[in-house]
């Protein structure tokens, strides 16, 4: 099966973990979720990936790589044909490390304020994929990159280079 993986920012954003604050109305999702669906001229960066472990870390490695820092990430998985039945996807070249991995990148695009609100309701939906990457798991996955010149090293971001 095949999902796509999005960057969600922090687990804490969605709620998911935590006690529902008192103001939020039942189903409402806090507008904090929006620091973790950044858009682009209407357009949000998903990557396609399947279901082997490999392939999900292999995407983290390279989303790491456009980081000034390492550091944990919280994804989550949605599958392929939920988002293509629901949202406009557009397979377009990813801008990372690792050339493999901007192959599979795919811009869910044309999104107006209340479609991204649609595909917060949408990464709530699938609350239960939401896994994080630790901080030393992401170092080793972009360590292993670096070894087997999946990850191209002058393409990671300076700061971070200096900090591998």
């Amino acid at each position: 099966m095949e999902y796509f993986l999005r960057d969600i920012g922090n687990m804490a954003w969605w709620d998911v973990y935590r006690p529902k604050p008192e103001w939020l109305p039942e189903g409402e999702l806090s507008a904090d979720v929006f620091k973790g669906l950044r858009t682009t001229n209407g357009d949000l960066s998903i990557y396609l990936v399947n279901e082997q472990q490999d392939s999900v870390n292999r995407v983290i490695a390279a989303l790491a790589c456009t980081r000034d820092s390492i550091s944990r990430i919280d994804y989550v998985l949605i599958p392929r044909e939920v988002v293509e039945d629901e949202f406009r996807v557009e397979h377009t070249s990813g801008n990372t490390a690792d050339d493999e991995v901007n192959g599979s990148h795919v811009d869910v695009v044309e999104l107006t304020l209340s479609r991204l609100a649609d595909f917060a309701y949408l990464v709530r939906d699938y609350s239960d994929s939401m896994k994080r990457v630790p901080e030393r798991v992401v170092k080793s996955e972009i360590e292993k990159g670096i070894e087997t010149n999946r990850i191209q090293f002058e393409r990671i971001r300076k700061s971070l280079r200096e900090k591998i």
